[in-house]
Order: C-alpha cells, then structure tokens, then sequence
C-alpha cells in the first residue's frame, strides 16, 4: 500500500475504490477465471472493527485521513524538527499551528494543500494539560476536564483576558476571584480543580485515548465515534 504518499495527499475516491476492489476481489477469491465471485458480506462490513462483527480490515479512506493526520500530530509534538520549522516558517508562522486556519490557501504548495486536514483533526479532538497557560485560548481551546467543548465567552470578560494565563494569580495559581466573575459556578469549581503543571510548558494531548497519545488506530467518523484503522503503536 502507497502508505507515503496517502501520510501527505489526499488519494482521490477513483484510486481508493480502485485499491479497495483489488483488496475485496482477492479476499473473496475472485480471479480471471472466475469472474462474478461470491461476496458474502459487504466490504464496508468487513471493514468494521471484530467487535461490530466485521473483520477489522483497514478502510482505505479513513487510514488516509488518520495517517495524515499523524502528519499534523508530529508537527505539533515535533516543533524543532527541521520540517517543523520549514513548513512554520512558510505556512504558519505568525500562528501557532494548534490555532492557524485549517483552510489551504491558493497559493500554498501542493505537498502542504492536503495537510491542513490532518491538523483540523487534531484541532477538533485536542486536549490541553495547562502548564504555563500562554499557549492555551480560553474561548477556542479544549482544556476544562469533563468537557468537550469550548466554553462561551461571557459578555462581562475583561478585555485582554484571552489565555489560560490570565486567569492566573501572581503565583501562578488559579484566580479564583476572577474566575467566578466569568463562569457559571459548576465550570469555575472544573477550572479550579484543574492541575496546573508548574515549570512547564502547556501540553497538546489526544482526547480519544486515555493516554493523551495519537494513535491512528482510532479517529472518529461520521457514523461513530471512532473506528478502528490500522494496528500500529502510539506516537509520542
């Protein structure tokens, strides 16, 4: 399987239907010499996890998008590699990349046009440990515990008041003054209750394992929640 090129493009429908015909016809055991085959269940019943009743077989287009999407994750994990730097300093660098527009412009090159929807995926399904809070937006970001979506800004919130780190005390602790002005009681208690990591950096995590590690073993889908794609250890 072309598993480089489908970690940076986008393999149009046409190639995956293709892909997907020469995995179903060798399973079922259709041949030149047999040409109509017998396929007793369909492919994308197959391709369901053991536990639904299918197979497990990897389902070509989802294992696109998730191995794209660790393209994204490394980017985010990795932002001192060499490629980090390269495609921060063309694509994004006036943004951090958990924040830049998952949206290609025209002008962008055609290695890069396909990655950006990786990214949206890691975007969509992060998870932050706070530490230092200067990398974390409030209104945009997944970081209260128990929820799974940003919170709304309120109208009463202090201009300036945009990162986790505004909402701490001198001793980098949580303002717990400030806080309650600006949320419900039940959030606020969530927001104090959070561990701040003291001395260290805020950290992206991966809100579908109970690691924080991207696997692509399971990205959501239309239908599910997730679905499992591949085998393949988790990436750091």
């Amino acid at each position: 399987m072309a598993n480089y090129q489908m970690s940076t493009f986008k393999i149009p429908k046409t190639t995956i239907e293709e892909m997907n015909k020469i995995q179903r016809n060798f399973f079922w055991g259709k041949v030149k010499g047999k040409p109509k085959g017998v396929f007793l269940k369909a492919w994308t019943g197959v391709c369901k996890p053991l536990e639904e009743g299918g197979l497990d077989f990897v389902n070509l287009e989802k294992f696109n998008s998730a191995i794209i999407s660790k393209m994204g994750w490394r980017i985010t994990k990795q932002p001192n590699s060499i490629g980090s730097q390269v495609m921060k300093a063309k694509y994004f660098e006036k943004v951090d990349i958990m924040h830049m527009s998952p949206i290609p412009k025209p002008t962008d090159s055609w290695v890069w046009k396909d990655i950006p929807s990786g990214i949206a995926n890691i975007q969509d399904y992060e998870k932050w440990e706070v530490g230092s809070g200067v990398n974390i937006d409030i209104w945009q970001d997944n970081w209260i515990k128990i929820f799974e979506d940003p919170v709304s800004k309120p109208n009463n919130c202090p201009i300036g008041v945009n990162k986790v780190a505004d909402l701490f005390a001198e001793n980098q602790q949580w303002n717990r003054p400030l806080i309650h002005s600006l949320f419900a009681n039940f959030i606020a208690n969530k927001i104090i209750n959070t561990d701040i990591k003291v001395g260290h950096d805020d950290k992206v995590k991966w809100s579908l394992t109970k690691d924080g590690k991207f696997t692509i073993t399971h990205l959501p889908t239309e239908e599910q929640g997730g679905q499992s794609l591949a085998k393949e250890s988790p990436m750091l």
